[in-house]
């Protein structure tokens, strides 16, 4: 299971790092839109490994869920085509051929008490499928979209995890990160909030909410998110109504008390509790 959040996370990493490299371009007047095109066409071959990987990573959750029931449902074949002398002395499980993506779900959802469900398989067909027409195509120019492999990863997570935050999982790699063993983890909650906020614009907050399973749009901007930005102009909209006079933020998984009052900028009616900052366009009306 660590080795395929790990692949997961990878996976993220790689997409998440060109939208960023491309949208901080802007501050140096070069997002014209033929540059724009030749970014992401030197980019298609980093955006397929990152699908690659995002399909290896379900694999080995996957198989990881398996072999919590039993390692041995892993291995395939006959009897009689298992390593050499197996049955008299110890063999690696490595030398065991173990059986095939494609048989994975149906072995899962045999054995395992939660089974997988029809989304779930339809969409890891789809991206076995895209894996191997990315892998294996002859014509170079047949590539994902950076916002196919995003959203692939956010649906899957939660089909895999109902219960999980992917921004959680993110946050965990990103404090054990070769950057924050050089330096420190101070940089992590800034990290989030522009990674947030360049996804967000890449998928659009209607189907950003879908991917990560709300029925509604994240309307609400976290108080705390938007103080670890080093810019005012960043103002995440990363929290949910969590009851009348409360709102949950998906980023730092904090939950923050709000009063109702009407913001005099937006005509907005809640207000973060003891800063007077209007949790609907950001502004400080107290």
């Amino acid at each position: 299971m660590i080795t395929g959040l790990a692949l997961l996370d990878l996976s993220w990493d790689t997409v998440a790092g060109l939208v960023m490299d491309l949208a901080n371009s802007e501050y140096y007047g070069e997002n014209e839109p033929e540059m724009t095109a030749a970014f992401w066409n030197a980019s298609a071959q980093r955006l397929s490994i990152s699908l690659a990987t995002a399909q290896q990573a379900i694999e080995f959750i996957l198989k990881a869920r398996i072999a919590a029931v039993s390692p041995f449902l892993l291995i395939a074949g006959n009897p009689r085509d298992w390593p050499r002398r197996c049955d008299r002395e110890d063999v690696p499980f490595a030398d065991f051929r173990t059986i095939d993506a494609q048989d994975l779900i149906r072995v899962h959802d045999a054995v395992v008490t939660e089974r997988l469900g029809a989304e779930f398989v339809s969409k890891f067909e789809q991206l076995r499928k895209a894996r191997n027409a990315v892998m294996h195509a002859i014509d170079n120019r047949v590539s994902p979209h950076a916002a196919d492999v995003v959203r692939d990863i956010l649906v899957v997570f939660r089909l895999l995890f109902p219960d999980g935050n992917w921004f959680a999982v993110r946050s965990e790699y990103l404090e054990r990160s070769p950057l924050a063993e050089l330096h420190s983890a101070d940089f992590v909650d800034e990290q989030l909030v522009h990674e947030f906020e360049r996804i967000s614009a890449l998928l659009g907050p209607d189907e950003l909410a879908a991917c990560l399973g709300f029925g509604e749009r994240l309307e609400y901007i976290c108080p705390a998110c938007a103080r670890a930005s080093d810019t005012e102009e960043l103002r995440p909209r990363s929290a949910h109504a969590e009851g009348p006079f409360a709102i949950r933020c998906i980023l730092c998984n904090g939950t923050f008390g709000v009063v109702r009052a009407q913001c005099p900028a937006c005509g907005g009616g809640l207000l973060a509790e003891g800063e007077g900052r209007c949790v609907s366009c950001g502004e400080d009306v107290a």
